[in-house]
Protein backbone atom coordinates (compact mmCIF):
# COMPACT_ATOMS: atom_id res chain seq x y z
CA UNK A 1 0.00 0.00 0.00
CA UNK A 2 2.91 2.61 0.33
CA UNK A 3 4.55 1.17 -2.72
CA UNK A 4 0.99 2.33 -4.35
CA UNK A 5 0.73 5.38 -2.36
CA UNK A 6 4.70 6.73 -4.02
CA UNK A 7 3.74 5.49 -7.14
CA UNK A 8 0.35 7.97 -6.99
CA UNK A 9 2.73 11.11 -5.66
CA UNK A 10 5.81 10.53 -8.00
CA UNK A 11 6.08 13.91 -9.79
CA UNK A 12 3.23 15.91 -7.73
CA UNK A 13 3.04 18.27 -5.69
CA UNK A 14 0.69 18.31 -2.53
CA UNK A 15 -1.95 20.03 -4.05
CA UNK A 16 -2.31 18.66 -7.47
CA UNK A 17 -4.91 15.72 -5.72
CA UNK A 18 -7.37 18.45 -5.36
CA UNK A 19 -7.01 19.26 -8.92
CA UNK A 20 -8.66 15.78 -9.81
CA UNK A 21 -5.80 15.19 -12.29
CA UNK A 22 -5.13 11.65 -12.59
CA UNK A 23 -1.80 10.01 -12.62
CA UNK A 24 0.18 8.60 -15.91
CA UNK A 25 1.39 5.23 -15.76
CA UNK A 26 5.36 5.74 -16.78
CA UNK A 27 6.76 2.79 -18.74
CA UNK A 28 9.08 0.37 -16.58
CA UNK A 29 11.81 0.58 -18.98
CA UNK A 30 13.93 3.73 -19.11
CA UNK A 31 17.29 4.69 -20.94
CA UNK A 32 20.46 4.80 -19.17
CA UNK A 33 20.63 8.22 -18.31
CA UNK A 34 17.68 7.47 -15.82
CA UNK A 35 20.30 6.28 -13.44
CA UNK A 36 22.33 9.75 -13.46
CA UNK A 37 21.46 12.48 -11.34
CA UNK A 38 19.72 14.93 -13.09
CA UNK A 39 21.52 17.79 -11.24
CA UNK A 40 24.66 19.31 -11.99
CA UNK A 41 23.86 18.60 -16.00
CA UNK A 42 26.18 21.31 -17.52
CA UNK A 43 26.33 22.23 -21.52
CA UNK A 44 29.69 21.85 -22.25
CA UNK A 45 31.45 23.27 -25.04
CA UNK A 46 31.92 20.57 -27.14
CA UNK A 47 28.27 19.94 -26.84
CA UNK A 48 27.35 23.19 -28.73
CA UNK A 49 30.01 22.66 -31.18
CA UNK A 50 28.63 19.51 -31.72
CA UNK A 51 25.15 21.14 -32.54
CA UNK A 52 26.97 23.37 -34.63
CA UNK A 53 28.89 21.09 -37.02
CA UNK A 54 25.69 18.78 -37.07
CA UNK A 55 24.13 22.33 -38.24
CA UNK A 56 26.47 22.23 -41.15
CA UNK A 57 26.55 19.04 -42.04
CA UNK A 58 22.63 19.07 -42.22
CA UNK A 59 23.26 22.43 -44.48
CA UNK A 60 25.85 20.56 -46.53
CA UNK A 61 23.60 17.42 -47.44
CA UNK A 62 20.54 19.28 -48.62
CA UNK A 63 22.30 21.38 -51.25
CA UNK A 64 25.22 19.38 -51.99
CA UNK A 65 23.18 17.29 -54.88
CA UNK A 66 21.87 20.41 -56.45
CA UNK A 67 25.05 22.38 -56.03
CA UNK A 68 27.43 18.98 -57.66
CA UNK A 69 24.90 18.80 -60.55
CA UNK A 70 25.02 22.85 -61.15
CA UNK A 71 28.59 23.37 -60.63
CA UNK A 72 29.88 20.11 -62.83
CA UNK A 73 27.08 21.94 -66.15
CA UNK A 74 28.64 25.08 -65.56
CA UNK A 75 32.46 23.82 -65.71
CA UNK A 76 30.97 21.83 -68.71
CA UNK A 77 29.79 24.40 -70.73
CA UNK A 78 32.49 26.68 -69.83
CA UNK A 79 35.00 24.50 -71.21
CA UNK A 80 33.30 23.08 -74.05
CA UNK A 81 32.85 27.25 -75.34
CA UNK A 82 35.26 29.00 -73.82
CA UNK A 83 38.01 26.53 -72.95
CA UNK A 84 39.17 24.68 -69.79
CA UNK A 85 40.44 28.21 -67.94
CA UNK A 86 37.08 29.71 -68.22
CA UNK A 87 35.45 26.50 -67.31
CA UNK A 88 37.02 26.87 -63.82
CA UNK A 89 36.19 29.91 -63.49
CA UNK A 90 32.39 28.95 -64.47
CA UNK A 91 32.93 26.29 -61.49
CA UNK A 92 34.91 28.90 -58.79
CA UNK A 93 31.38 31.00 -59.78
CA UNK A 94 29.53 28.33 -58.94
CA UNK A 95 30.94 27.33 -55.74
CA UNK A 96 30.39 30.94 -54.82
CA UNK A 97 27.00 30.49 -55.35
CA UNK A 98 26.81 27.74 -53.33
CA UNK A 99 27.83 29.48 -50.34
CA UNK A 100 25.32 31.85 -50.85
CA UNK A 101 22.49 29.78 -51.02
CA UNK A 102 23.53 27.90 -47.90
CA UNK A 103 23.82 31.49 -45.91
CA UNK A 104 20.04 32.17 -47.20
CA UNK A 105 18.78 28.95 -46.26
CA UNK A 106 20.17 28.91 -43.25
CA UNK A 107 19.42 32.55 -42.26
CA UNK A 108 15.80 32.32 -43.27
CA UNK A 109 15.50 29.32 -41.40
CA UNK A 110 14.04 30.83 -38.54
CA UNK A 111 11.14 32.76 -40.20
CA UNK A 112 10.06 29.89 -42.45
CA UNK A 113 9.33 27.24 -39.43
CA UNK A 114 8.26 30.48 -37.56
CA UNK A 115 5.56 30.70 -40.97
CA UNK A 116 4.62 26.67 -41.57
CA UNK A 117 4.38 26.73 -37.65
CA UNK A 118 2.21 29.49 -37.92
CA UNK A 119 3.06 31.53 -34.93
CA UNK A 120 2.39 34.84 -34.52
CA UNK A 121 4.79 37.22 -32.80
CA UNK A 122 3.67 39.01 -29.67
CA UNK A 123 5.27 41.52 -27.28
CA UNK A 124 6.44 40.87 -23.69
CA UNK A 125 3.69 43.53 -22.53
CA UNK A 126 0.95 41.36 -23.91
CA UNK A 127 1.70 38.36 -21.97
CA UNK A 128 3.58 39.94 -18.96
CA UNK A 129 3.42 36.25 -16.76
CA UNK A 130 5.60 34.59 -19.16
CA UNK A 131 7.44 37.65 -20.08
CA UNK A 132 8.50 38.21 -16.56
CA UNK A 133 9.19 34.26 -16.03
CA UNK A 134 11.43 34.36 -18.72
CA UNK A 135 13.42 37.36 -17.89
CA UNK A 136 13.87 36.21 -14.32
CA UNK A 137 15.25 33.00 -15.93
CA UNK A 138 17.87 33.61 -18.72
CA UNK A 139 19.10 36.12 -16.11
CA UNK A 140 20.00 33.27 -14.34
CA UNK A 141 21.57 30.88 -17.12
CA UNK A 142 23.31 33.58 -18.67
CA UNK A 143 21.01 33.65 -21.80
CA UNK A 144 19.54 36.74 -24.07
CA UNK A 145 15.62 37.17 -23.53
CA UNK A 146 14.26 35.26 -26.74
CA UNK A 147 11.36 36.67 -28.79
CA UNK A 148 7.85 35.39 -28.00
CA UNK A 149 5.65 33.91 -30.63
CA UNK A 150 2.34 31.97 -29.95
CA UNK A 151 -0.34 29.84 -31.43
CA UNK A 152 -4.23 29.97 -30.66
CA UNK A 153 -4.55 26.64 -29.71
CA UNK A 154 -5.75 24.93 -26.96
CA UNK A 155 -3.33 22.29 -26.92
CA UNK A 156 -0.10 22.85 -24.34
CA UNK A 157 2.51 22.61 -26.21
CA UNK A 158 5.63 24.83 -26.73
CA UNK A 159 9.21 24.73 -28.84
CA UNK A 160 12.08 27.01 -29.16
CA UNK A 161 14.28 27.91 -32.52
CA UNK A 162 17.05 29.83 -33.36
CA UNK A 163 20.18 31.85 -31.64
CA UNK A 164 20.93 34.58 -30.00
CA UNK A 165 18.80 37.87 -31.01
CA UNK A 166 17.07 35.57 -33.64
CA UNK A 167 15.94 33.40 -30.79
CA UNK A 168 12.17 32.75 -30.74
CA UNK A 169 10.22 31.18 -28.13
CA UNK A 170 6.69 29.32 -29.46
CA UNK A 171 3.83 29.05 -26.87
CA UNK A 172 0.30 27.65 -27.22
CA UNK A 173 -2.12 29.42 -25.57
CA UNK A 174 -3.10 26.59 -24.33
CA UNK A 175 -0.11 26.05 -22.34
CA UNK A 176 -0.41 29.51 -20.84
CA UNK A 177 -4.19 29.15 -19.74
CA UNK A 178 -4.02 25.25 -18.45
CA UNK A 179 -0.36 25.80 -16.35
CA UNK A 180 0.39 27.08 -13.03
CA UNK A 181 3.58 28.81 -12.75
CA UNK A 182 5.59 26.15 -11.71
CA UNK A 183 4.63 23.97 -14.46
CA UNK A 184 5.39 26.41 -16.67
CA UNK A 185 8.55 27.56 -15.22
CA UNK A 186 9.52 23.90 -15.84
CA UNK A 187 8.38 23.88 -19.47
CA UNK A 188 10.66 27.59 -19.81
CA UNK A 189 13.77 25.73 -18.55
CA UNK A 190 13.41 22.81 -20.98
CA UNK A 191 13.24 25.07 -23.55
CA UNK A 192 15.89 27.52 -22.55
CA UNK A 193 17.93 24.21 -22.28
CA UNK A 194 17.41 23.65 -25.80
CA UNK A 195 18.62 27.43 -27.02
CA UNK A 196 21.67 27.27 -24.15
CA UNK A 197 22.98 23.98 -25.85
CA UNK A 198 22.98 25.47 -29.32
CA UNK A 199 19.91 23.85 -31.31
CA UNK A 200 18.04 26.33 -32.03
CA UNK A 201 19.26 27.22 -35.04
CA UNK A 202 19.67 23.09 -35.92
CA UNK A 203 16.45 22.68 -35.77
CA UNK A 204 14.99 25.20 -37.79
CA UNK A 205 17.17 24.31 -40.62
CA UNK A 206 16.47 20.79 -39.95
CA UNK A 207 12.48 21.41 -40.80
CA UNK A 208 13.77 23.95 -43.30
CA UNK A 209 15.68 20.97 -44.80
CA UNK A 210 12.56 18.30 -44.52
CA UNK A 211 10.91 20.54 -47.45
CA UNK A 212 12.39 18.69 -49.83
CA UNK A 213 11.49 15.09 -48.50
CA UNK A 214 8.33 13.50 -49.39
CA UNK A 215 6.17 14.20 -46.39
CA UNK A 216 5.69 10.52 -45.49
CA UNK A 217 9.71 10.40 -44.42
CA UNK A 218 9.77 14.09 -42.68
CA UNK A 219 9.18 13.29 -39.39
CA UNK A 220 11.73 10.35 -39.50
CA UNK A 221 13.96 12.30 -41.20
CA UNK A 222 13.32 15.36 -38.82
CA UNK A 223 14.19 13.59 -35.66
CA UNK A 224 17.58 12.34 -37.00
CA UNK A 225 18.10 15.90 -38.15
CA UNK A 226 17.56 17.77 -34.90
CA UNK A 227 19.34 14.91 -32.86
CA UNK A 228 17.85 11.86 -31.08
CA UNK A 229 17.56 12.12 -27.26
CA UNK A 230 17.11 16.01 -27.91
CA UNK A 231 14.35 15.89 -25.46
CA UNK A 232 15.78 14.08 -23.11
CA UNK A 233 18.60 15.88 -22.69
CA UNK A 234 16.84 19.25 -22.44
CA UNK A 235 14.75 17.59 -19.96
CA UNK A 236 17.93 16.85 -18.30
CA UNK A 237 19.63 20.80 -18.57
CA UNK A 238 16.01 22.48 -17.65
CA UNK A 239 15.57 20.36 -14.56
CA UNK A 240 18.93 21.20 -13.60
CA UNK A 241 18.70 24.59 -13.68
CA UNK A 242 15.54 25.02 -11.74
CA UNK A 243 16.24 22.24 -9.50
CA UNK A 244 13.05 21.21 -9.02
CA UNK A 245 12.15 18.69 -11.92
CA UNK A 246 8.83 17.51 -10.38
CA UNK A 247 7.33 20.95 -11.93
CA UNK A 248 8.77 19.95 -15.42
CA UNK A 249 7.03 16.53 -14.91
CA UNK A 250 3.61 18.05 -13.83
CA UNK A 251 3.43 19.66 -17.13
CA UNK A 252 4.48 16.50 -18.85
CA UNK A 253 1.57 14.65 -17.16
CA UNK A 254 -0.77 17.60 -18.04
CA UNK A 255 0.37 16.88 -22.05
CA UNK A 256 -0.46 13.31 -21.66
CA UNK A 257 -3.32 13.58 -20.20
CA UNK A 258 -5.21 16.33 -23.10
CA UNK A 259 -7.78 15.43 -25.30
CA UNK A 260 -6.73 14.24 -28.35
CA UNK A 261 -6.39 17.82 -30.35
CA UNK A 262 -9.63 18.81 -32.95
CA UNK A 263 -9.53 18.41 -36.57
CA UNK A 264 -8.64 22.05 -36.68
CA UNK A 265 -6.17 22.21 -34.57
CA UNK A 266 -2.60 22.78 -35.58
CA UNK A 267 -1.40 19.76 -33.64
CA UNK A 268 -3.47 17.68 -36.13
CA UNK A 269 -2.12 19.47 -39.52
CA UNK A 270 0.71 17.98 -41.67
CA UNK A 271 2.85 20.94 -40.47
CA UNK A 272 2.62 19.69 -37.29
CA UNK A 273 4.13 16.30 -38.51
CA UNK A 274 6.60 18.17 -40.47
CA UNK A 275 7.92 20.04 -36.88
CA UNK A 276 6.94 16.95 -34.57
CA UNK A 277 10.40 17.04 -33.05
CA UNK A 278 10.76 20.76 -31.87
CA UNK A 279 8.11 20.10 -29.26
CA UNK A 280 7.92 19.76 -25.76
CA UNK A 281 5.17 17.37 -26.02
CA UNK A 282 6.42 15.46 -29.48
CA UNK A 283 3.36 12.91 -29.05
CA UNK A 284 0.18 14.89 -29.44
CA UNK A 285 -1.93 12.65 -31.91
CA UNK A 286 0.00 9.92 -31.22
CA UNK A 287 0.53 8.33 -28.08
CA UNK A 288 0.54 4.49 -29.04
CA UNK A 289 3.04 2.15 -27.35
CA UNK A 290 4.37 1.43 -30.44
CA UNK A 291 5.00 5.19 -31.12
CA UNK A 292 6.46 5.37 -27.80
CA UNK A 293 8.77 2.36 -27.82
CA UNK A 294 12.49 2.17 -27.61
CA UNK A 295 12.22 6.07 -27.91
CA UNK A 296 13.61 8.42 -25.38
CA UNK A 297 12.21 11.80 -26.49
CA UNK A 298 8.96 9.87 -26.09
CA UNK A 299 6.96 12.22 -23.53
CA UNK A 300 5.89 8.86 -21.84
CA UNK A 301 9.59 7.48 -20.84
CA UNK A 302 10.78 11.43 -20.39
CA UNK A 303 7.87 11.72 -17.83
CA UNK A 304 8.91 8.43 -15.95
CA UNK A 305 12.75 9.61 -15.84
CA UNK A 306 11.90 13.03 -13.76
CA UNK A 307 9.37 11.11 -11.66
CA UNK A 308 12.39 9.42 -10.35
CA UNK A 309 13.34 12.57 -8.71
Amino acid sequence: MAQRSKQRSRGRRPNDRSRGRPVIEAPVVLPPSASTSLFGFEVSPEEIAANERALWMLLLRSIAPFALLTDLLLGIVGVVMFGIPIGLIFVLFGLGADVVLALKIKRGAVASTLALIGAKHVEASDEPRLANLVNSMVATVGLTAPSFAMIDDPVPNACSIGSGAHATLVVTSGLLHSLDLIELEGVIAHELAHLRRGDGDRAALAVRCMAFLPKSRRPEALHRGVGIGRELRADQIGAASVRYPRGMASAMALCEQGAPPQPSSFFASSAYLSTRWLWFDPMVGDRSPEAACGNHDATSLRLAVLEEW
